[in-house]
């Protein structure tokens, strides 16, 4: 019992830090329309005319103040009226603008309807947050099963802190089966797009043998990628790696069940 009270708190704990670092890097442009890349006049003046994605544009030209005064209160607004035309970034936006209350007063339940109305077209950023909050009960009663089903669908739209997300449960073993293969194929899938916490759990695996064959060798390869980008767990990992390339190997406690491919 003690146990799994601790690894169920672990797994909060990984979520939350997870999902700070995650919300400051879901900054990805939507794919260019037919109010990309136009003159800053220009923009405005579709937004005037109620152009959904121009609306979506110069809000955050306004939030951030690039090529335009900023102007939060007013980005808020105009991401409001594109996300009521069902503009997905748009309804992203206002999700976490409503869970993080600097600029409008915070709103879990809100941001929980514009998370939702995104995810459900498709936006993995909306999904993975989505997911966050069923996972944590925020804004929402836990839903674990609900978390999990949209950790999966951001997955597998490439969404590397889903991936990572799904790399950690699958190794907790709370909320899904425990399957270290699965885990270890999860971690790849993030590493590979440069993760740094996904390379260090990667190269973790490889050390202890969670999942995939011991091999020190790639240990140090992923750990040496994740503390190239500043992951001080991973520069500690080096550390403690000797001069004749042995470590302290923690033994799997549980055998591989699976390829390690994540499942489709």
């Amino acid at each position: 019992m003690k146990r799994t009270f601790e690894l169920a708190a672990w797994a909060v704990l990984l979520s939350l830090a997870w999902h700070v670092i995650a919300s400051a890097q879901q900054n990805d442009a939507p794919q260019a329309g037919s109010a990309a890349g136009i003159p800053l006049d220009q923009l405005q003046a579709m937004a005037a005319e109620g152009d959904p994605e121009a609306q979506y544009r110069l809000a955050e030209k306004m939030r951030t103040g690039s090529a335009a005064e900023r102007n939060p209160e007013k980005a808020a607004a105009l991401y409001k009226l594109s996300a009521d035309q069902g503009f997905a970034w748009s309804q992203f936006r206002l999700g976490e603008l409503y869970e993080d209350g600097e600029i409008v007063k915070r709103d879990l339940g809100k941001a929980l309807m514009f998370y939702r109305a995104a995810a459900e077209q498709g936006h993995a950023g909306a999904q993975y947050a989505l997911a966050h909050m069923f996972h944590l009960g925020s804004g929402v009663k836990q839903d674990v099963a609900a978390a999990m089903v949209w950790y999966r669908k951001a997955a597998l739209q490439g969404d590397e802190w889903a991936q990572l997300a799904l790399g950690d449960q699958y190794r907790i073993g709370l909320a899904i089966p425990r399957d270290l293969a699965q885990s270890t194929g999860w971690y790849r899938r993030a590493a590979d797009k440069g993760n740094m916490f996904a390379q260090y759990e990667l190269g973790t695996a490889y050390r202890d043998g969670n999942g995939v064959d011991p091999d020190m060798a790639k240990a140090v390869e992923w750990f040496t990628l994740s503390a190239e980008a500043g992951n001080p767990s991973a520069q500690l990992a080096l550390a403690d790696i000797g001069l004749d390339g042995t470590a302290r190997v923690t033994p799997p406690d549980v055998l591989p069940s699976s390829t390690g491919d994540p499942e489709m």
